[in-house]
């Protein structure tokens, strides 16, 4: 069976992809941005994986090039699975992410396509500016048809979050079996919270604006797991100092700067046309990690 909708193994792809499909469709780069209101400078960063657009703006160029915009706008672009395999995709994604045996590699998460379009409009729109029909809009499916696999937006929240927090959780463990000195555990345990927040924009994204949102239990349960991960470094300063190779003024202040410098990258990283690579940004503020704690290098 021909394929509609092109593979690709890596976020890393995705500028390419979308180069060689303008390209087959006969599209020039001047033409295609001043369909989607942007300078071809911009279109070319974009190509080049230097920068990206906003959902809106993808939404127009995925139209001008026939493909679904709910493919593009999470960093990927790849063959979905039915919508009749959306809760069986769904399963197999949390158990790739127990999986994970090496806490800097970010495989692409082939979710279902209700997910994953839900994932996008709440990072776009936010949960509370996000309907059903919005949603449903970018899996290209009814609102009966998103009913008939979930009850509710919040089902889709919840469902997100623990995908995220699982995501998150596995990444931490790997980092804190290994046994390390407070320095190096540090720089680690910042460096992981940096890159996840970098390659997983959407899920930090939810993590720093939506846990208001969660309701009863899981709001609960989800606020515990990441106090706990969190928490890690905190007591990794705690030892640092207890050792006496991190030297700073206020510990517990400190700990927090470190949480509150790392989770930023969600907010920012990949919106602007900032050349350094996810790896890097992460190995930087983990450094800056180290800093923060007067910690002698």
């Amino acid at each position: 069976m021909e394929r509609t909708t092109p593979h690709f193994r890596s976020p890393a792809d995705l500028g390419t992809a979308l180069r060689e499909l303008r390209e087959a469709r006969g599209v020039s780069l001047r033409s295609l941005a001043k369909r989607i209101e942007v300078s071809p400078a911009t279109l070319s960063a974009i190509e080049n994986g230097k920068t990206r657009l906003s959902v809106a703006r993808y939404r127009q160029l995925a139209d001008a090039l026939g493909i679904s915009w709910s493919q593009v706008v999470l960093n990927a672009i790849y063959e979905q699975p039915p919508v009749d395999n959306e809760q069986s995709a769904n399963r197999a994604a949390l158990e790739e992410l127990r999986a994970t045996t090496d806490w800097r590699e970010f495989e692409i998460m082939h979710v279902g396509p209700i997910l994953l379009a839900a994932s996008a409009v709440f990072a776009e729109s936010g949960y509370e500016g996000a309907t059903m029909r919005s949603i449903a809009e970018a899996a290209n499916l009814s609102v009966a048809g998103i009913y008939h696999h979930y009850q509710s937006k919040q089902e889709l929240l919840v469902r997100l979050f623990e995908m995220a927090t699982v995501d998150l959780e596995r990444r931490f463990e790997l980092v804190l079996a290994t046994e390390s000195a407070p320095a190096q555990r540090l720089h680690d345990l910042a460096e992981c919270l940096s890159h996840f927040h970098a390659r997983r924009s959407a899920f930090g994204l939810l993590f720093l604006l939506e846990l208001r949102s969660l309701e009863g239990d899981t709001a609960d349960d989800i606020e515990a797991r990441l106090a706990r991960l969190l928490g890690a470094i905190a007591e990794t300063v705690e030892a640092g100092v207890a050792t006496g190779e991190f030297t700073p003024t206020h510990p517990e202040s400190v700990a927090r700067a470190i949480v509150s410098l790392c989770t930023s990258l969600s907010l920012w990283y990949r919106r602007t046309a900032e050349p350094v690579t996810p790896e890097e940004i992460s190995r930087r503020y983990a450094d800056m990690a180290l800093d923060l704690v007067r910690a002698g290098r």
